[in-house]
């Protein structure tokens, strides 16, 4: 009767949201996950006086678990398998069942909400989620559990104070954020741009004045290459819809490569660009603003035939499959493209791969430190039969003893521990790390199993500095000399810089992203109403402008699409994004 119920509720909701898609992956850090997020070098490492304390053997469990968890920020579905599945199997007694979340994660979240119950655990992905959630009486209160808990609090209490004093409606800590703590930048910033590097090197390494001429060298490098080695047509560019929330999300992506974000914003202020480099604050419609600039940078793009027509209708694994082919000759985030940087083809004599093209005025974001992390939050459903098996996960995945495991994969492969007691990357690691898209552990899964995929919700960040005294993430290690692949080294010949990040460093060519992000309050249900409805327009307007017929079409899309917002009340929802970032400013200054 409980999942009939359920499926009733579902049914209504879904009904009620006709039209209305939540993103799902990665555009906060990483959308999918950022190997790049920050305004300097990587943090400060001190070398180890000792050897790491190691984990306590822990107990083989006597039964094993299953913990439903619905992760609102990640593409994975059914059970997780392989060397995670593992670990969590022998240290805990639990293996983890995961319910998809897709392009109607909203939807089926209001269905469960509406039955009264959740998941065991959820990841949730804007704080009205939360909420929500926990108005209803629906989430665990952790005070009760600190115990069960001691890492969470030792390790995270500053990122459950804030979720309790500002999201949580009784003071309460219900949630653990994610992305808690050092950010630091990796070969690449987060977003890229990134081209394809071999065709570039073949048309003499033309500078690239502003923006816009990147259409100009996308459709020059099709020339040189317009089908694969297989007979399929090659485009600039591919996008999805299945990322959508209350705009095309590509287009609010696009434009972080000029320093402006439409999108790490979108779930908390709708319809607002912020310009990090001057601060200024504007409305994603107003004339001349960078969202409808990156439309008509797409419409441009699809005029010239640079646009894969199964946009329309493909979704992200579909787009990701195809990139991986080679049949796409863009990507805005290093892990769009690793599939198809192997090193098969990166280091060959006649590479191919991506890599950084930067233009005239190219001023990417970054990230900074963040103490109190963002709305990616796990929580634990108060109606759960497994309330003990949940709080031992997070604590499992919040113990520092755990986190270079759970990171870098079982200690043998990737690493292991030299006789100083200090980790290193073992030979077969060198190989993993230059191929870690594709590379399956013997017992079954990928690096990111842990790190990021399929759940995409680690409390902390993978730059926070271990028990071993250097940050988690093995690509970081001071003992790890990663290899020049003949890709890499054209690129920093031409460039004279070893990488993208340290060029943008080193030239100051980068917009830090204002960490008042992470503190704008919920939005009110009212004002939500209203901006589901100006989302569902704003969405299908947006759409159909990039593959407008001609200009006029474009046009008059565009001010339809305006018109219909500000009836439905985009001044009102305006006032309140107005307010809530002149509050997330001033909250943000006690967390500096």
């Amino acid at each position: 009767m409980k999942k009939l119920a359920l499926l009733m509720c579902f049914c209504l909701v879904l009904s009620m949201f006709s039209g209305c898609a939540a993103k799902d992956a990665a555009s906060q850090q990483p959308a999918a996950p950022a190997a790049t997020d920050a305004p300097a070098a990587a943090p400060e490492v001190k070398p180890a006086e000792t050897k790491a304390p190691e984990a306590a053997p822990a107990p083989a469990p006597e039964k094993t678990v299953t913990i439903q968890v619905m992760s609102l920020t990640g593409n994975g579905s059914g059970f997780i398998t392989g060397w995670y599945a593992d670990l969590l199997k022998e240290n805990l007694g639990i293996e983890i069942e995961l319910i998809a979340s897709g392009d109607q994660g909203e939807q089926k979240l209001q269905a469960y909400m509406s039955a009264g119950e959740l998941p065991d655990m959820v990841v949730f992905k804007e704080w009205k989620q939360v909420q929500d959630a926990q108005r209803a009486g629906l989430l665990e209160p952790f005070d009760a559990h600190k115990d069960e808990l001691s890492n969470v609090f030792s390790n995270y209490g500053t990122a459950l104070s804030y979720a309790a004093e500002n999201v949580t409606t009784d003071g309460k800590p219900y949630v653990l954020p994610s992305g808690i703590g050092a950010a630091s930048v990796g070969t690449e910033l987060n977003w890229g741009p990134l081209f394809r590097w071999d065709l570039y090197k073949k048309l003499g390494y033309p500078e690239v004045p502003n923006f816009y001429g990147y259409l100009d060298l996308l459709k020059k490098m099709q020339e040189l290459e317009p089908e694969t080695p297989s007979g399929q047509k090659v485009y600039g560019f591919g996008l999805w819809s299945d990322w959508d929330a209350v705009s095309m999300q590509q287009a609010a992506s696009i434009i972080a490569v000029n320093g402006s974000d439409s999108d790490q914003i979108i779930s908390s202020l709708p319809f607002v660009t912020i310009d990090y480099k001057t601060d200024s604050f504007t409305g994603i419609l107003d004339d001349g603003g960078a969202y409808l600039s990156a439309l008509k940078f797409f419409y441009d793009a699809n005029q010239m035939g640079l646009l894969d027509p199964d946009s329309l209708t493909q979704r992200f694994d579909t787009a990701k499959s195809k990139t991986d082919e080679g049949r796409y000759l863009f990507g805005l985030w290093p892990w769009m493209v690793e599939g198809y940087n192997t090193p098969e083809r990166t280091d060959a004599d006649s590479f191919t791969g991506f890599a950084t093209i930067p233009h005239g005025e190219y001023r990417p974001l970054m990230f900074a430190e963040n103490p109190v992390g963002n709305s990616w939050a796990w929580g634990i459903s108060s109606k759960s039969e497994n309330i003990e098996k949940c709080l031992a996960y997070l604590n499992f995945i919040s113990d520092p003893a755990n986190l270079t495991t759970i990171v870098n994969g079982p200690q043998g492969i990737l690493w292991d521990l030299g006789s100083d007691g200090l980790p290193y990357v073992t030979d077969q690691g060198y190989d993993i790390l230059q191929d870690a898209a594709n590379y399956q552990f013997p017992q079954g899964g990928k690096l990111d199993d842990g790190r990021a995929e399929p759940i995409n919700g680690l409390p902390g960040t993978m730059y926070n500095v271990s028990p071993y005294g250097v940050p988690y993430l093995a690509a970081k290690w001071p003992s790890y000399d990663p290899p020049v692949t003949k890709l890499n080294e054209d690129w920093q010949d031409h460039m004279g810089y070893k990488s993208a990040s340290e060029m943008d460093v080193d030239k100051g060519t980068f917009t830090l992203i204002n960490n008042a992000i992470k503190y704008i309050p919920p939005i009110s249900d009212e004002i939500q109403m209203i901006v589901q409805q100006i989302g569902d327009s704003v969405k299908t307007f947006s759409w159909q402008a990039v593959f407008a017929k001609d200009q006029a079409e474009f046009d008059s899309l565009v001010g339809q699409m305006r018109s219909q917002a500000e009836e439905l009340g985009l001044e009102q929802v305006m006032e309140a994004n107005r307010a809530n970032w002149a509050a997330a400013k001033q909250i943000s200054e006690k967390y500096k």
